[in-house]
């Protein structure tokens, strides 16, 4: 039958392993240990990998790339539209009548025909020319891959992948995160001795995944997973072509006057321009990793003018500084859903390219006190050499004798449950369950003489299911009874495929009714068809970011609002006849701001910060702190 092979899917590159004879072997894609994540159209076909970005210059409105980034992202999302406006090729949607339903597609001409495809299909594409490099290195046909994704994934983008794996003729032996194989990659190479908790840091092109793991004699537990995509090396290229492209701007404009027609800096509609400085950029942020400064220099640019431009390391880190601060967030929440203190942390592994950025190791580094990261893996390579180990154990390779000594527990990344009475989101399986696993609960009725009981599978971590990911729903007969009396049993199962399985078991009756939750039941996700878009407005991945954002919004205002009232408080405890001027103005400063917040319900974290600060900083200008006005009218004397 052959070997099977590890796909590291990932959304700059794309790296193809395998595991054959106790060792691990790179498959190279055109004389390379890596194939760039591209596709481009042209006037005679289509080209895959390292000849699609090496025309990129020449055909950029034709080549396609960080693909993976579009998967699930509904098209009016405010960080696709960012990414979107950088972007040397066409993004539209696919004319879903709702805005929010619909989807992002892309628009290219091949063979001179204009038409769009989807990122499923693109996906396709890529895997389908990984696919083919397996099987020209290899000498055999390759049926089976092991395909890794990105933690933060939800089940409709799972089977997003597994239908762009089956497009290509791949049978998908299973999906797994990044992160969590590289770390059997290094319990392999490294072979640490005891038990040791493991964090691994994946700052990868399109994402940033962490995985907390306890690593003992071959078995490998994952902790807990956490992730953030607004701080990957995509952003990291965006803020430095930001800022090259305010700086041509800058200087063209002041070099021929203000009176220039204002279509002279439109170098964001200039794709071949704009996928100029990309390229560029990356090559000035790897220079960065190992030099204190690089040059950019791009020859007519745009309208007749050169880019010439040096950065220095230390400019570059502060023009992606919150960004960086930020990689801490998500290891904070590993460590607090795995109940673990910082100092319990035996090691820590970066992967992902953009994880020889110096200012992010110092910045993680520096998180777990000086603790130094573990530098001997090739972080580019070390996920797909965990796949294809993977890959060899369930495929059951008969070529390597050690692979049976290794067990990966994989978790949850998103919590399961049912709808309740009141649109409640009631799960069954939180986040950070290791699968596989069997969980139950019951229920009962919430109306008299209720016929039947439908249960309806969410996917999430919000409260109400109109912000959860629908999954399919099941039902059964119920005989006629008075509310809360009829006893139903809730069962969902995952197994180590991911496959997920639910039903509910009527009691009195014995009645039961299945759903397997893949996309293919009514008023589930849709898979690949734009007949139902049924994902949130945005990608899943960012809900629960958002939850944290509204909670430091709701936080910023408690503050700002206790601060004035504290205002108010100490003004109404001074005497008529000892109040200076500077305490009528404290007193109304603090009602001026009160006023604004009951007027603006819904502003913004920012904004109630700098209606606090603002206040703050008045009325210390005008001698109007507390401390301070209690020694200009002589309380403290």
């Amino acid at each position: 039958m052959g070997f099977a092979i590890g796909i590291d899917l990932g959304t700059a590159n794309t790296r193809i392993a395998v595991h054959r004879h106790d060792h691990f072997e790179v498959i190279p894609h055109e004389g390379q240990s890596l194939m760039p994540s591209y596709v481009a159209f042209t006037e005679t076909g289509r080209l895959i990998g390292q000849a699609a970005k090496n025309q990129a210059s020449v055909n950029p409105k034709n080549t396609v790339f960080n693909v993976l980034s579009f998967l699930g992202t509904a098209f009016n999302s405010p960080h696709l539209q960012a990414m979107i406006k950088l972007l040397s090729f066409e993004v539209t949607h696919d004319g879903a009548i709702a805005e929010e339903k619909r989807k992002p597609v892309f628009k290219v001409t091949h063979k001179g025909v204009p038409t769009t495809f989807t990122p499923v299909e693109i996906l396709a594409m890529i895997l389908k020319r990984a696919k083919k490099d397996a099987e020209r290195y290899l000498g055999h046909r390759v049926f089976d891959a092991l395909i890794t994704l990105p933690s933060y994934f939800n089940l409709s983008q799972r089977f997003a992948i597994k239908d762009a794996a089956t497009i290509a003729g791949i049978r998908t032996l299973r999906m797994m995160p990044a992160a969590s194989v590289a770390l059997t990659d290094l319990m392999i190479t490294q072979k640490m001795p005891g038990e040791r908790n493991v964090i691994i840091c994946d700052v990868g092109a399109g994402y940033y995944s962490v995985v907390l793991a306890t690593l003992e004699e071959g078995i490998q537990d994952t902790k807990a997973v956490s992730w953030d995509d607004s701080c990957v090396g995509e952003d990291y290229d965006r803020r430095m072509m930001n800022h090259m492209i305010n700086f041509f701007n800058r200087k063209y404009r002041a070099k021929v006057g203000e009176s220039v027609d204002s279509t002279f800096y439109g170098l964001t509609d200039n794709p071949r321009a704009l996928r100029r400085l990309r390229a560029a950029c990356e090559k000035a942020k790897h220079q960065l990793s190992s030099a204190e400064e690089a040059v950019i220099e791009i020859e007519q640019l745009h309208g007749g003018n050169d880019l010439n431009m040096f950065i220095t390391r230390a400019r570059f880190e502060e023009l992606i500084q919150d960004l960086v601060r930020s990689l801490c967030e998500p290891i904070e929440r590993v460590l607090r859903d795995a109940k673990l203190e910082k100092s319990s942390v035996h090691d820590i592994v970066l992967i992902g390219g953009s994880s020889r950025i110096p200012k992010i190791q110092k910045v993680i580094s520096n998180f777990f006190d000086g603790k130094e990261p573990i530098r001997c893996l090739n972080i580019e390579e070390t996920s797909a050499r965990g796949a294809a180990l993977h890959a060899a154990i369930i495929s059951s390779d008969k070529t390597s004798r050690n692979i049976g000594e290794i067990l990966l527990l994989d978790i949850v990344s998103w919590s399961l449950g049912i709808e309740t009475a009141g649109g409640v989101m009631t799960p069954l399986i939180k986040r950070g369950t290791s699968i596989p696993t069997k969980k139950s609960e019951v229920f009962s009725t919430y109306q008299d003489n209720q016929d039947f009981f439908l249960v309806t599978c969410y996917e999430g971590e919000r409260a109400r299911v109109k912000d959860c990911k629908e999954l399919g729903h099941t039902q059964v007969p119920v005989p006629p009874a008075p509310r809360g009396v009829p006893q139903l049993e809730v069962t969902f199962y995952i197994d180590a495929d991911y496959i997920i399985t639910a039903t509910v078991l009527e009691k009195s009756t014995g009645s039961k009714s299945s759903v397997i939750l893949n996309g293919n039941n009514a008023r589930s996700f849709a898979r690949i068809s734009n007949e139902r878009l049924e994902s949130l407005t945005r990608a899943e991945e960012q809900m629960e970011a958002e939850d944290e954002r509204e909670d430091t919004r709701i936080e910023a205002r408690n503050t700002a609002e206790e601060l004035m009232y504290s205002f108010k408080d100490w003004t109404s405890t001074i005497p008529e006849e000892r109040r200076v001027d500077g305490i009528a103005r404290l007193e109304n400063l603090a009602n001026i701001v009160l006023n604004w917040m009951d007027e603006n319900q819904s502003a913004a974290t920012w904004e109630y910060e700098t209606q606090r600060g603002g206040a703050s900083t008045q009325g210390g200008r005008r001698g109007c702190t507390i401390s301070e006005c209690d020694d200009e009218i002589g309380i403290n004397a």
